[in-house]
């Protein structure tokens, strides 16, 4: 779930289902991400303001996206609040739907907003290619939300990391084209294609010869480290991604 909040809000950086929602600006920015132009304001938000933002925007999401309010305003800028409770309220988002007469505004200018970089370009990249990356320049295209989506071969998800330079209001993805085929890229600010969009990237295969795989008895031979947040059993949140590493080392390195 924090992937799909992140891949909708990436101006934040989203690390918990607790604090991190607490002054309301985080559920205005999601709603506005789902509706464009449904709560703009979501940008000009004090945070000090946190249960008027809160209210504010659950009751957008309520009457306007039929989001019901499975907790209250005043519950999700308690500091106590738990974890799944912000989880099962924001779980509704993906199946919301905008209702007619919505009373939407429109604050940005996707006209207006630049994207480049090598991932994007059409033909050179490889499988070889690892962390590619593309910029989203928005300073020139007003307040708005901006939702980024690749589309890799098979019709697969890429979820990209990214960036946020708050300053110069550019955005920086960056992706691994794992596998041969073509990639779309869909670049949307305020709910709208920015020109170009969307870029379609032919990627290669590999380049270079595969390493050797190992054999039988060199396995054999390695010994194995298990370590990271998914198998330390703290600091955990219900249905929220994870992940741990498996590492081989040869005997006697």
């Amino acid at each position: 779930m924090i992937e799909y909040v992140q891949d909708f809000v990436p101006s934040r950086k989203i690390t918990n289902f607790t604090t991190d929602w607490n002054d309301g600006t985080m559920v205005a920015a999601l709603v506005d991400a789902t509706a464009p132009g449904l709560c703009p304001e979501a940008y000009t938000m004090k945070p000090e303001d946190g249960l008027e933002n809160a209210r504010n925007a659950m009751t957008l999401a309520r009457d306007w996206l039929g989001v019901p309010m499975v907790l209250h305003p005043e519950d999700i800028v308690n500091p106590k609040i738990d974890s799944l409770s912000v989880i099962t309220y924001v779980s509704q988002f993906p199946n919301a739907k905008l209702v007619p007469g919505a009373p939407l505004k429109q604050t940005g200018d996707p006209t207006k907003v630049k994207a480049y970089g090598d991932g994007l370009k059409s033909e050179g990249l490889s499988t070889n290619d690892v962390n590619t990356e593309f910029f989203v320049d928005v300073s020139e295209g007003g307040e708005g939300p901006l939702r980024v989506t690749i589309t890799g071969p098979h019709k697969m998800d890429i979820h990209p990391d990214v960036e946020y330079n708050e300053e110069k209001k550019i955005y920086t993805y960056q992706y691994t084209p794992g596998e041969e085929g073509e990639y779309v890229i869909t670049i949307l600010w305020c709910g709208k294609a920015i020109p170009n969009s969307p870029y379609t990237v032919k990627v290669a295969g590999s380049k270079r010869p595969r390493a050797a795989t190992l054999g039988r008895q060199a396995m054999a031979s390695l010994q194995y480290k298990v370590y990271g947040p998914g198998i330390e059993a703290k600091d955990l949140c219900a249905l929220a991604p994870t992940e741990f590493w498996v590492e081989g080392v040869q005997s006697g390195a």
